[in-house]
């Protein structure tokens, strides 16, 4: 809907227009003075008195004293202020509220807006904007007045409707000072509300007056002047502007022109009454205040009805209501205490304010205020805006104020406080000495001289406990909070004020004035919601953010201004008299103490300028702090700093680590490191922490003391620990980093670069007290450092391997006493160190220790200073002359020490030199071995040593075994490696003469044993005495054994004499083996692995236990355990010893490599020993694995027998494969067989028997063993699909005739169908089976020809035709089943059998496949092709028809069914669908053609058939696809199918085509009686119906508007023959003459409707070319038939409901005119006979209900006073729908079910229908206005009732059924047409009884009427069904000549020969029924 258009016809064409009312009162009493805040009155008074212009406002309120508590009358009441100031606050209520102003007078138009709403202050300027402000009187008045100047005005109300009335004041009745000045007078609405809290009315009024434009307010009680404010300014001073400020706003539309700074200070002077608390103090006073019940308690108290205005104080605490609730639970003592002690502190206090109520107290505050003037510059458009929103002009300049509060006004304030709080105190206890009478003359006031200031409150001391306080205690009155909320540090902290307060927080410390801000109407917030003023506004508060930036600026300025003034007065202070300052610009260095005193004033600041939420709408406060922030270009501002104020870029955050070390770097004070302002700088990266080049830089600066530079040290190893300061960045640290370190003992000092350090001494290893290097750093700066930090900046602890180093390499330099080499004591304590952190010390660390102090004499001795290898442990004292460690290295380790090479024992040399006088003679060893070098060094020392007494070889180990432990390792090996041990006697053969003459190494000889000494081996000489004995567990055996002796011989030896050519040896040797194998440890030598012939074996059958002459000896590789592998050949160990086999290495088999070789070598050679040599290899099956096994499949050694036979007779005779052919081979006689043994591999024989493939595979059994070798070597129990399938390749032929039946071969190829998939993987196999002619195949031979071969010499069979007697074997061979032949072929040659229409045509030239499934697909995988593949078709099309309508039906036809087809066709094959429906519908054309034919040929053949097809589907020019239809023949829907299912499926198929023809043939009725989901269709057909019918009627009205044009032309033609009536009538051209009637034709219409009924009277006499007609149908209605109806329709009632125009609404009496009638022969207007047609065409409808009964009706037909139109009753029901729409009735006289009614008619219900709806549309009638019935009985052919056709189906079915469905195409045809003329006369005849009822002979006029007006369309579409025009209109011709044949009648043509009655015409007479009751 255009609602644009609709509002514009409203305001175009609506009713009259009517002014919009307003309720007044309802207005102000719902909207205006209903506001949110408290006040509201006031506010709005005072912004109208400073809008005035005016200094002052009065404010007094006006009480009605309380009926219930009367005044106090005690004595001295009446004259005691306080009490009655204390009976007027507690009982009073408020009658009138003045507020009185001194600005200028209202003027006219002042007046004009006060009386009218919403019309606000037009002045820019002013505070005022909505013009509803003054509503706000009405909260609480009903009427108020107003005086200003000279005139008044006085508001009433008038119902609901406000007035006012306006008077001049007289002058007498103005007081001389009131005469200028302005008062509102409001009376309150009701008497019952109290007076409010005081102090908060003094707090609002205090705010007011902060910004608007007054200097005083006065607040009145009566007569009591309760408050007084005062405000001075100072001159303001002008504010510069910062260069990078920037002044204009975010979006540009405000810039600050300029600033200004000045002070404000607010006087306060109050009645203390302001600061008391009624409820407080009530319980407490009554009796002071003399009434006997105060405050609420009292019944009439106005308290109790209504009370407004709390203060906070007056606020429930929900502490104390839980304090209640919870008790002593959840509080302590302590904290009761102390809310007990606030509550008598209160309490006391309360009571000394209701002692002084009307004594006054003063208050002063002092405030900064910094302005600014704004400029806008506003677009034309945004000031339109604004104007609209606010009725004000945006102003073009504005002021904006921003108020604070500074440090100083705060301090002053304090001081202040406490001076007046003394003076308070003093005067209130001189009030407390005089009498109560005169407590009003002596109430406190503070001194005119002294500074006004806030009163301090000095709480009471706590009296819990204590003495009670002295008599003349008098407490301190309580000061009243007059501006708690006016500065902006008190919570809720600063406010927007536009004028006055709002209830809209700045968010920070400072209050903003901005009176150009727009408020919402109730003006206690910004507007911040409506598009333009949102703007506005937000602009504007951002002016005020720039504007705090400036003043904060300022505030720092100043603070750094006081800093340096203060700094330098110090400076001047401290210096000494006379000194002169070097350079006074630069500021001196604060102290800590200068920069602590102005931390305070800095955080005052900071907490002033800090932004928090602000409230109610948060978004304000951060508008604020943006442009706060974003003020300024640069990203820095000042703050203090420990240099004072400096900018952010060089102030640094607070480390408390690095001021350890580096005090000159600017870092924020540590008191203000959590100030929420210094955070947020952090957070933004303004103000950032100290960086490495500010450390940098401060180091490099200056050095560092020890203290300082180990603070260093510790926070960069944290830093560096920590990953924050990267290794690169501490080693420039350490670069800058100079220390000074000054020696505490010596007082000297050194200067440390740190770059150089690489070391840190550790105490616990190295002493403090000895040289350490240069790059090590004391331990008197590392030892409160720990080790890992110290590791963390890259050093380490200083080890001993550098320190020794440096002592060795320094020794020089370091002097005498330090030197390692010279000073025994020095050393000693260096070898200490070295000696107590040895075991720490890592091995390359020792070595080069040892090294280093090996070179050098570092070792004190008693003989001096010597080198660690001449040294001798203290324990050596063989000789009294060794340099022992000297005494002062006693606690040296003895490890430490051996390392180092000082010796425990004394080398061999000495030994062989000083104990054995005589050196033992060198003789040659017997294994060609000297004495070692120590004989010849002992023989050399001989000479000189004394003589003594010589030491045996046993002697000389017992002192080698005692000094073992200390004996150094290489005299251990020199030992091993010298030949000093004698052998037993007899050892060196049967040659030796002396025993021991040849010396031994230890590892040559054995210790002694009788088994070893048998064995020959030698043996160590020992004396075999008492005490001396050799004893294995000795420590000289023990000794022995570690130089080598050994215990017993080795495996190598044993095997060695095994070898020898003694056999007694070998045994020995043998048996020591096994029996020492285990004890020994010879399981570990590999015996196998010996070449030499050590194990005897088993000969002549060998295994036998006696001796043999000669013993065979072989290697243990050699021979084998297992006495079976003999008959391969292996020898095999002697019996005695195979239950040591394994000891000796002697397997138990042979390899199965060498087994399988020998095997190959030399197979078997008979069954019997195969089936020995299976057998073993059967015992090792688990070995056969890997080569060997692919070795004996492919090896040829399974032994099979060949048969031959040989003969005498002639050779046999070759069959067509070349195989003989044991049917035409002639009988042998003499035959012989020869029988020969042949090898073939495992793989290509098979175990056990077979009848199958016996004669064509070789088929084994060697028992279960010799089977189960053969299994594992790959034979297999039968042939696999594989082998088949080769042989099959192979020869077909040989095992076609081995298997000897087809249907065995068969069960072969399906056997090798189901292996398919494991065939195709062998691609040699695969290629060999599809060239191969090993697939059977068929070839249908008819009986009358000669069988036929494949011409390839192939084998081929016949067989009986018993296997094809299913075959109709084609149209010549039904009477002879034919013959089939099999034969072989290849895939290639063979076709399956998917075309049935194509192997009839072609299978005489066909080798098809068996029709199976399984074999089909073997052979399509094989390459053999589908028929369809095989047979090409051509599709011929014939010329186009002409008329294509048919085609547009048939695709819409189509399309619908191949929807229902596709949907179900996918639940089952959803993979052979190739394209959808949509495809179809985009893609599919309909052709209707002339002729369609299907030319069949067969490749590779001449072989062609050509075909007339129905239908056949082709690719258009195009890319869509084209359906030819041949329009001679009936349609054959399978061929549709056919030609559809080739476009939409991938795999078209026969199946496809059967599932597709139901849905082509059955109705959608049937369809869906099947159970297919034909609903939507059905429903679209019904949307179609609609839509045709609605072009129907639209057709008809365009007929109509024909008829009319036609009309008029008619009326113009009547004038024209009206004037020539004298003239001749003349014929027209090509006219017919009428049998004797030869009247003039008139060429003008009838001038009435009797005219016209007359005249078509005359016509209907006429004899034209139709008149017989209707009663040749047996339709026409002769005075002699006799006329009657079953339709009750007819009744008068149904008749007049039918539409149109004519007779067809009633009975219609004609009046019989004279025969002279000058009207006679005039000829009918054809518009109006048109008309009347389609009116009843029109009256035809849809028949609504579902069933019908009609009564018989009988009319008398005026023509003739006897005859009788009778209408026969009907009752019918409807019981279904045709496929098309078409109601079916049936009469429920019928006793068939009307479900077997519908099936058994099924199909002629449909083409009922379809005829129907033919003739239907020849009338252009609506389809649903025909239906069809069905009766057992009645003569009714059709009737019409209501306008709705009912044709009777019965008649249908007689008549014309059996000829439609039984003739063939062309006579169906012609069936057609003949029963569609017959029913479109019935119709006609029916469709006139919606002009005239009766059977008259206006019911005549209009059938022949409507035949003659619809003759062409007939035969035009009978000319289209069959493209025969000629005949078509030869048969309605035929029918047209029936009406010829007058019977009797009215003359005419009526020579020709008569057409034969009609069907129904014979059927009706021959029923004995008359002709004229057969329609009604």
């Amino acid at each position: 809907m255009d609602y644009t258009k609709l509002r514009a016809a409203a305001l175009r064409d609506g009713e009259d227009e009517e002014a919009v009312t307003v309720d007044t009162r309802a207005l102000i009493d719902k909207v205006l003075a209903r506001y949110s805040g408290e006040w509201t009155t006031l506010r709005e008074l005072i912004q109208n008195a400073a809008d005035a212009q005016a200094t002052t406002v009065k404010i007094k309120w006006e009480t009605t004293p309380s009926t219930s508590v009367p005044l106090p009358l005690h004595a001295g009441a009446a004259s005691n202020p306080n009490a009655l100031l204390r009976h007027t606050v507690l009982h009073h209520t408020l009658r009138r509220l003045l507020v009185e102003n001194d600005g200028q007078a209202f003027t006219k138009t002042d007046w004009a807006r006060l009386k009218r709403i919403a019309e606000g202050n037009p002045d820019e300027t002013k505070i005022g904007a909505f013009g509803v402000g003054f509503c706000s009187v009405f909260a609480d008045c009903e009427e108020p007045f107003v005086r200003s100047g000279r005139e008044a005005m006085a508001f009433y109300w008038k119902g609901n409707a406000l007035f006012t009335r306006k008077m001049a004041v007289p002058d007498d009745a103005v007081a001389p000072d009131q005469a200028g000045k302005t008062t509102f007078v409001l009376d309150y609405r009701n008497a019952t509300t109290a007076l409010p809290n005081l102090l908060s009315v003094s707090q609002f009024l205090a705010t007011s007056l902060t910004f608007v434009a007054l200097q005083r307010i006065e607040f009145w009680v009566d007569d009591w002047k309760i408050l007084d404010l005062h405000k001075k300014l100072s001159p303001s001073v002008a504010v510069s502007i910062p260069r990078n400020l920037d002044v204009r706003t975010k979006e540009g539309l405000m810039t600050v022109a300029g600033v200004d700074r000045s002070s404000a200070q607010i006087d306060a002077q109050y009645m203390h009454a302001v600061a008391w608390k009624p409820s407080t103090a009530a319980t407490g006073s009554a009796s002071a205040s003399g009434s006997t019940s105060g405050g609420s308690n009292q019944p009439g108290s106005s308290k109790s009805t209504d009370t407004y205005g709390m203060s906070a104080g007056d606020m429930p605490s929900l502490r104390s209501f839980f304090s209640r609730l919870t008790g002593s639970s959840s509080s302590s003592s302590a904290q009761k205490e102390a809310r007990n002690k606030a509550a008598r502190e209160e309490k006391v206090a309360q009571d000394a304010l209701l002692e002084n109520l009307t004594d006054t107290g003063r208050a002063s505050i002092f405030l900064r205020v910094t302005s600014a003037s704004v400029k806008t510059n506003v677009s034309a458009n945004f000031a339109t805006e604004l104007e609209r929103a606010t009725k004000k002009p945006p102003p073009k300049t504005t002021k904006m104020a921003i108020l604070t509060s500074t440090y100083d006004d705060v301090l002053a304030s304090e001081e202040a406080i406490k001076a007046v709080g003394a003076m308070t105190t003093a005067s209130a206890a001189a009030a407390a000495a005089s009498s109560s009478a005169s407590a009003a003359a002596t109430a406190t006031t503070a001194p005119a001289t002294a500074k006004p200031a806030r009163l301090s409150h000095k709480k009471t001391p706590s009296t819990a406990g204590a003495l009670p306080p002295p008599p003349d205690y008098t407490p301190a009155i309580p000061p009243a909070d007059i501006f708690a909320s006016v500065l902006p540090s008190k919570k809720p902290g600063g406010r927007i004020f536009i004028g006055f307060p709002t209830m809209q927080t700045t968010g920070g410390g400072m209050h903003v004035s901005a009176p150009s801000l727009i408020p919402t109407v109730e003006r206690e917030a910004i507007d911040l919601n409506a598009r333009w003023v949102r703007n506005w506004n937000m602009e504007l508060l951002r002016v005020s953010g720039i504007l705090v930036r400036l003043a904060f600026i300022n505030e720092m300025a100043d603070l750094a201004v006081k800093f340096r003034q203060f700094v330098e007065a110090n400076r001047a202070a401290n210096a000494a008299p006379g000194t002169v300052a070097v350079n006074s610009s630069v500021v001196p260095v604060p102290t800590a103490e200068e920069v602590a005193r102005f931390v305070p004033e800095a955080l005052h600041v900071l907490k002033t300028y800090t932004f928090s939420d602000s409230t109610p709408s948060a978004y304000v406060g951060q508008i604020i702090e943006e442009a706060f922030w974003t003020a300024y270009a640069l990203p820095s501002l000042d703050v203090f700093s420990s240099r004072g104020v400096l900018s952010t870029a060089k102030v640094r955050m607070s480390n408390v680590e690095l001021s350890s070390f580096v005090d000159g770097i600017p870092v924020v004070v540590e008191q203000m490191k959590d100030d929420p302002f210094i955070k947020k700088l952090h957070d933004f990266g303004i103000i950032q922490d100290a960086t490495m080049d500010d450390v940098k830089a401060e180091l490099e600066s200056k050095p560092l003391n020890r203290d300082q530079l180990v603070h260093f040290l510790k926070w960069t190893s944290t830093q560096t620990r920590k990953g924050e300061l990267s290794f690169i960045d501490m080693q420039k640290l350490l670069t800058a980093a100079v220390a000074n370190v000054v020696d505490e003992t010596t007082g000297s000092s050194a200067l440390l670069e740190l770059h150089r350090i690489k070391h840190f001494l550790v105490g616990n290893k190295i002493p403090a007290n000895l040289p350490i290097p240069p790059n090590t750093l004391p331990l008197s700066i590392t030892n409160s450092i720990p080790t890992p930090q110290l590791q963390a900046l890259g050093w380490s602890a200083l080890d001993i391997l550098p320190w020794v180093e440096y002592l060795v390499a320094s020794r020089v330099q370091l002097g005498a006493e330090c030197n390692l080499t010279v000073d025994p004591n020095f050393a000693a304590q260096v070898l200490l160190v070295v000696s107590k952190n040895w075991d720490n010390t890592s091995l390359s660390s020792k070595s080069s220790i040892v090294s280093l102090l090996q070179e050098h004499t570092t070792m004190p001795t008693r003989t001096g200073m010597r080198k660690p290898e001449e040294a001798f442990f203290p324990s050596v004292k063989l000789f009294d002359d060794l340099p022992v460690v000297a005494p002062n290295c006693q606690h040296l380790k003895d490890k430490f020490l051996q390392q180092l090479g000082v010796r425990k024992t004394i080398d061999l040399d000495t030994i062989f030199t000083r104990l054995l006088s005589q050196p033992t003679p060198s003789v040659p060893s017997t294994a060609g071995t000297s004495t070692a070098g120590a004989a010849g060094t002992s023989e050399k020392a001989a000479l000189a040593a004394p003589a003594r007494k010589n030491w045996s070889h046993v002697e000389l180990i017992k002192y080698l075994a005692s000094v073992r432990g200390d004996i150094p390792s290489n005299d251990i090996n020199k030992l091993r490696k010298t030949a000093f041990l004698p052998a037993e006697a007899g050892t060196d053969g049967p040659g030796s003469q002396l025993s021991g003459a040849t010396l031994y190494r230890p590892d040559q000889l054995y210790e002694p044993s009788a088994a070893v000494r048998e064995l020959g081996f030698p043996i160590v000489q020992w004396p075999d005495q008492p005490g001396n004995y050799y004893r294995k567990s000795s420590a000289e055996a023990q000794f022995l054994t570690a130089l080598g002796l050994r215990h017993h011989p080795n495996a190598s030896n044993l095997v060695e004499k095994m070898a020898s050519p003694s056999q007694s040896l070998r045994d020995k040797a043998r048996a020591y083996f096994i029996e020492h194998h285990q004890t020994h440890g010879y399981g570990t030598y590999n015996v196998r692995g010996t070449n030499m012939a050590i194990m005897p074996i088993q000969v002549s059958g060998g295994g036998s236990s006696e001796k043999q002459p000669q013993e065979v000896l072989v290697a243990p590789s050699a021979c084998y355990q297992n006495a079976d592998a003999a008959v391969l050949g292996f020898p095999i160990l002697r019996k005695d010893l195979q239950p040591h086999a394994a000891k000796f290495g002697v397997y138990l088999n042979p390899p199965m490599d060498e087994c399988v070789k020998r095997l190959l070598a030399k197979p078997p050679r008979s069954k019997e020993d195969a089936a020995v040599v299976f057998k073993y290899f059967a015992t090792r099956l688990a070995d056969l694995s890997g080569n060997s096994l692919q070795m004996l499949k492919k090896g040829a050694f399974v032994p099979v027998v060949r048969k031959s036979s040989v003969t005498a007779s002639s050779a046999p005779v070759p069959n067509a494969n070349g195989y003989p052919d044991e049917k035409k081979t002639p009988a042998a006689r003499g035959q012989s067989t020869q029988t020969t043994i042949e090898h073939v591999s495992p793989e290509s024989c098979y175990l056990g028997s077979s009848a199958t493939y016996g004669d064509i595979f070789d088929f084994v059994d060697f028992g279960v063993n010799g089977n189960a070798f053969l299994f594992r070597c790959g034979s297999k129990s039968e042939p696999t699909k594989i082998e088949i399938a080769h042989l099959a390749c192979n020869e077909p032929a040989r095992l076609l005739s081995t298997m000897q039946t087809t249907e065995r071969y068969l069960a072969l190829l399906r056997s090798l169908a189901e292996e398919l998939p494991r065939l195709m993987n062998d691609r040699e196999l695969l290629q060999k089976m599809q060239r191969a002619p090993f697939l059977l195949a068929s070839r249908e031979i008819s009986p009358s020809r000669p069988n036929q071969q494949n011409g390839q010499g192939a084998f081929s069979t016949l067989f009986s035709a018993q296997d094809a007697a299913n075959d109709d074997g084609g149209d010549d061979d039904i009477d002879e089943p034919p013959i089939r032949q099999y034969q072989l072929a290849s895939a290639a040659n063979i076709s399956i059998l998917d075309d049935y229409i194509s192997y009839r045509l072609f299978k005489d030239h066909l080798m098809c496949a068996p029709e199976e499934d399984a074999l089909e697909a073997f052979y399509l995988a094989l390459g053999a092709q589908k028929l369809s593949q095989v047979v090409t078709e051509d599709i011929r099309i014939g010329a186009h028809s002409p008329s294509q309508a048919e085609a547009v039906k048939l695709r819409s036809f189509v399309i619908e069914r191949s929807k229902i087809f596709l949907y179900e066709y996918q639940k089952y094959r959803h993979d052979a669908i190739k394209h959808d429906i949509r495809w179809l519908e985009k893609n599919l054309a309909v052709e209707m053609v002339q002729s369609v034919s299907l030319r069949r040929s067969l490749r590779h053949s001449n072989e062609t058939h050509t075909e007339k097809r129905s239908a056949a589907s082709a690719r258009s020019k195009g890319s869509g696809f084209v359906l030819y239809v041949a329009s001679k023949s009936r349609v054959d829907m399978y061929q549709v199918g056919q030609a559809i299912c080739q476009l939409v499926l991938s795999r078209p198929s026969q199946q496809a085509y059967f599932f597709f023809e139901p849905f082509l043939k059955l109705e959608l009725l049937d369809l869906r009686a099947r159970g297919y989901n034909v609903d939507r269709i059905l429903r679209q057909r019904a949307a179609e119906a609609r839509i045709a019918e609605e072009e129907r009627r639209k057709a008809l009205e365009a007929e109509q508007e024909r008829i009319r044009a036609d009309e008029k032309e008619w009326a113009e033609r009547s004038k024209l023959a009206a004037a020539a009536q004298s003239s001749p009538d003349r014929k027209m051209p090509g006219g017919f003459a009428d049998d004797g009637d030869s009247a003039p034709v008139h060429d003008f219409p009838p001038s009435n409707p009797q005219l016209l009924h007359q005249q078509q009277q005359n016509a209907i006499k006429k004899r034209g070319i139709f008149s017989g007609l209707t009663r040749r149908l047996g339709l026409d209605n002769k005075q002699d038939q006799e006329h009657s109806s079953d339709d009750g329709g007819h009744a008068e009632d149904e008749r007049s409901a039918r539409g149109g125009s004519g007779s067809a609404g009633a009975p219609t009496t004609s009046t019989q005119h004279d025969s002279n009638n000058n009207d006679e022969g005039r000829v009918t207007n054809p518009a109006v006979v048109q008309q009347n047609m389609l009116n009843a065409i029109q009256a035809t409808r849809p028949f609504g209900s579902n069933s019908l009964y009609t009564p018989p009706t009988t009319n008398l037909v005026k023509e003739q006073a006897t005859y009788c139109d009778s209408n026969h009753a009907h009752d019918l029901a409807m019981v279904a729908q045709a496929p098309r729409g078409m109601n079916v009735f049936l009469a429920r006289a019928v006793t068939l079910p009307a479900a077997d009614f519908l099936a058994q008619n099924r199909s002629v219900i449909a083409t009922f229908e379809a005829l129907l709806r033919d003739v239907a549309a020849v009338y252009d009638l609506a389809p649903d206005a025909v239906q069809m019935y069905y009766d057992a009985t009645g003569p009714t052919i059709a009737f019409n009732t209501r306008g709705s056709i009912f044709c009777n189906l019965r008649y249908f079915v007689q008549l014309h059924a059996r000829k439609m469905q039984a003739a063939g195409n062309r006579d169906a045809q012609q069936a057609r047409v003949d029963a569609t003329v017959w029913w479109w006369v019935v119709l006609a005849h029916e469709l006139a009884h919606n002009l005239e009822q009766s059977h008259n002979a206006v019911h005549s006029y209009y059938t022949e009427t409507f035949v003659q007006q619809y003759f062409h369309k007939m035969t035009a579409r009978a000319a289209s069904w069959n493209n025969a025009p000629a005949r078509d209109l030869g048969a309605i011709a035929g029918a047209s000549r029936l009406v010829s044949a007058n019977d009797g009648g009215d003359g005419g043509d009526g020579d020709g020969p008569s057409a034969p009655a009609p069907p129904s015409y014979d059927q009706a007479t021959s029923t004995g029924q008359r002709p004229s009751n057969l329609m009604d």
